[in-house]
């Protein structure tokens, strides 16, 4: 597999975000949804380079066969499409606050979309319903947000990728009745449902993919439009391991024919070997169940150093310790750290929040994200989950009502985490080492290393510099590590500690220990050369 755009090569910071639940909030009217608008005032905030939105096409909730509402929980997945070239309504603004004019004036409203822009500039919100038709109105303010959302990207360094969905539409999809031959049938002729292992999504009809030219071809078309329409950046392609290669190549070559920077990232939630002849330019880095459930530093360096033997030299993978299909790591982390402080005397005399330890893994683990890879191997883009930045503990969960609270970035403690992702963003920024160079694990049975293999060592490093990571597992002990570094290309002319999430979390070190040594929970960036 071979990195495509040059960009991508440089581990770039990816953030999901479903726009349904962005500045969401419930009122009397029942529960009122995020806007791709609320999102693009956003933007500047969200410490990431690049924005992978969860599908924001118009969705379907019933079954045309039996006529009975399916949808997933209270809203309906956003997985289940009926309109794959319709934006969700839902994440519109409402017509009634939408300023026309402004959207003519600063062009987000193409030539050809409407027959007289003048017109359109001088029409209010209900003129232009009754010339147009509310649905057709609402897919052009819906069309012309998107692109605002793109192009304050844009102006900010940021680009802006989205989920495309390959392998269903939903239950009332109008492609069902117009071509039934491009779905796979029950005995009943209806649709099947999708069911991958032991996850059941009866929401959806499952395409029938596999050599169906006619299909295909169609939903080739999807990704280049949206491109070509919005100047979005790219994909992800949901459940990528399950589609067939040839498919997949025809996909990536057709999206990087509209726009050959263009990111396709394939989720890879599988065996690594059913993902290393996948034809996309980054990968998933499994990592998620090793931050939430491993205190030791040995299986963790195991499973990377088979990623690193699996795929070829050059690949990226996504690298991140919670999304949508996991709970809040923050959330698992603090409930286990208030029944170890409930249960453990010495715990209790280090800390007195678990909060604030939760919060301390969360960057630990972000960290790690960033900087596990090689350059020789498979490199790491770090990617985190809109709230992930303040440690937010309720689920993005896009089929129920709940609700992100945006408030807590600004309480502490939360608001320092938000400042040290920041920080975090900008360090990777000017660390060509997380790019560039190989890495090397001190693995705990060598010398210097800890016997209860509750730290975490390595070295990233090139010819003109070396980062030494260190990160301390376990929550109550403090740990040392005394790496040997004779390997390196030149010794260690200097250290020099470039990062630390204590001081970054405007945490008191004990000075009795911290040279030398690892406070629990803790981890250290030091420059060797």
């Amino acid at each position: 597999m071979v990195v495509s755009p040059r960009w991508v090569q440089r581990g770039p910071v990816i953030a999901e975000v479903c726009a349904r639940k962005v500045d969401a909030r419930i009122g009397k009217g029942g529960f009122r949804s995020g806007t791709i608008a609320a999102l693009t005032r956003r933007l500047e905030e969200l410490p990431a380079d690049v924005v992978y939105l969860l599908p924001f096409f118009k969705p379907g909730f019933m079954d045309l066969h039996s006529g009975e509402d399916v949808r997933k929980g209270a809203l309906g997945s956003v997985y289940a499409v009926q309109d794959f070239f319709q934006i969700d309504p839902e994440l519109v603004s409402p017509l009634a606050e939408v300023d026309l004019a402004a959207l003519v004036a600063q062009g987000l409203v193409r030539p050809g979309e409407v027959e007289d822009l003048a017109a359109l500039a001088g029409w209010s919100a209900a003129e232009a319903e009754a010339a147009l038709g509310r649905e057709a109105l609402v897919q052009l303010v819906g069309r012309a947000e998107l692109r605002g959302l793109t192009r304050r990207a844009h102006a900010l360094g940021k680009k802006v990728i989205f989920d495309l969905v390959l392998m269903q539409s939903s239950r009332d999809c109008p492609l069902i009745a117009e071509h039934p031959e491009w779905y796979l049938l029950d005995e009943n002729g209806a649709p099947r449902i999708h069911q991958i292992a032991w996850l059941v999504y009866s929401d959806v009809a499952l395409f029938d993919l596999v050599y169906n030219r006619p299909l295909q071809e169609y939903l080739l078309e999807i990704a280049p439009y949206w491109i070509e329409q919005c100047q979005l950046d790219g994909v992800r392609i949901d459940a990528s391991q399950t589609i067939d290669r040839p498919f997949l190549k025809k996909i990536k070559n057709r999206i990087q024919a509209s726009d050959p920077q263009a990111l396709v990232l394939g989720e890879t939630l599988c065996p690594l070997h059913e993902a290393r002849d996948l034809p996309v330019d980054m990968v998933y880095a499994l990592l998620v169940d090793f931050h939430r459930d491993v205190e030791h530093a040995g299986p963790l360096i195991d499973f990377i150093e088979e990623t690193n033997r699996a795929f070829a030299p050059g690949t990226m993978a996504l690298a991140y310790f919670e999304n949508h299909d996991s709970p809040r790591a923050s959330a698992v982390w603090r409930e286990r750290f208030e029944e170890l402080l409930r249960r453990d005397e010495a715990a209790r005399a280090r800390w007195d929040s678990a909060l604030t330890m939760a919060l301390l893994k969360n960057l630990q683990a972000a960290v790690i994200d960033c900087s596990v890879g090689s350059a020789a191997g498979c490199n790491m883009a770090r990617g985190l989950e809109l709230g992930s930045e303040w440690g937010e503990e309720t689920r993005t969960d896009f089929e129920n009502e709940n609700l992100l609270d945006f408030a807590q970035a600004g309480r502490p403690p939360h608001a320092a985490l938000v400042r040290a992702y920041g920080q975090l963003l900008q360090l990777q920024r000017v660390w060509p080492e997380i790019v560039d160079g190989e890495v090397y694990f001190h693995r705990n049975h060598g010398t210097g290393g800890d016997p209860d293999d509750r730290v975490l060592v390595y070295v990233r490093y090139t010819t003109a510099g070396a980062l030494l990571f260190l990160h301390n597992f376990d929550p109550v002990a403090v740990r040392r590590a005394h790496p040997d570094l004779a390997y390196l290309p030149q010794p260690p002319a200097h250290r020099t500690k470039v990062f630390d999430t204590y001081a970054a979390l405007e945490l008191e070190a004990d000075s009795a220990t911290a040279a030398g040594a690892l406070l629990p929970l803790q981890t250290q960036v030091w420059r060797l050369y």
